[in-house]
């Protein structure tokens, strides 16, 4: 997600609109705003919006949830449908387009939410990251309660502002508030990948180049399925 002005409006609901406000944005399937024409827009009054470039004058849709500002949303690369967003609420929704309300809350972070991103190997695994430097990892297929790896906050850890998962690889980066960026080898992790991008029984990741053909090596229509239950 990036930082923008939003022109989408909420509509006739009453609640203020957006024009002038410094907001998150993510298009829909990871597609340019160009390509998709659809996008999703998170605020500081604890919305998010269901957005179109060709339609500006009202949002599609609004979710209301989150009890403080919405600080990321990211579309599942499976399922353009779904999306997490995370706030300052400390929580973490999961929601469907067809739904205003979430579909689950994830409230295990101490403190404000600052980053969430799906993986694109696994479409039930997603990473956040809080404004105490804390770092969870999610699986849905495991737990719908508790993160499947965590890594505390502390004061030697700042503020998790972005994350990004290796598309080839169980490596997570995670860039922080003081410009550094951490990277995350996620020991244990190989099952959670296709068969064809697990690392061989030296450790070492396979070819680099399949990073670019990874969904070629995926079943979508599996990964679609897998998601299905839990939203």
């Amino acid at each position: 997600s990036i930082s923008a002005s939003a022109s989408c409006s909420p509509g006739n609901d009453g609640r203020r609109g957006l024009h002038n406000s410094s907001s998150s944005f993510a298009p829909i399937g990871g597609l340019p705003v160009k390509t998709s024409g659809i996008y999703v827009i998170a605020t500081d009054d604890g919305r998010v919006l269901r957005c179109s470039r060709t339609y500006n004058d009202q949002a599609l849709s609004s979710y209301l949830g989150h009890m403080g500002p919405v600080y990321g949303v990211a579309h599942n690369p499976f399922n353009p449908d779904v999306f997490l967003s995370c706030s300052g609420d400390r929580s973490v929704r999961l929601w469907h387009a067809d739904r205003t309300q979430e579909r689950a809350v994830f409230s295990t972070h101490p403190h404000h939410v600052l980053a969430v991103a799906w993986s694109p190997w696994k479409s039930t695994v997603f990473a956040t990251g809080g404004r105490d430097g804390r770092l969870e990892v999610w699986d849905l297929e495991r737990s719908h309660l508790d993160p499947i790896w965590v890594r505390p906050g502390s004061r030697e850890f700042p503020a998790v502002t972005s994350l990004l998962f290796s598309p080839s690889r169980p490596v997570l980066f995670a860039g922080r508030g003081n410009g550094d960026v951490d990277v995350l080898r996620l020991v244990g992790f190989g099952e959670l990948l296709p068969p064809s991008l697990s690392d061989n029984a030296a450790g070492v990741a396979l070819v680099p180049q399949l990073a670019e053909n990874t969904r070629s090596f995926i079943d979508a229509n599996e990964e679609i399925e897998r998601l299905q239950q839990y939203i």
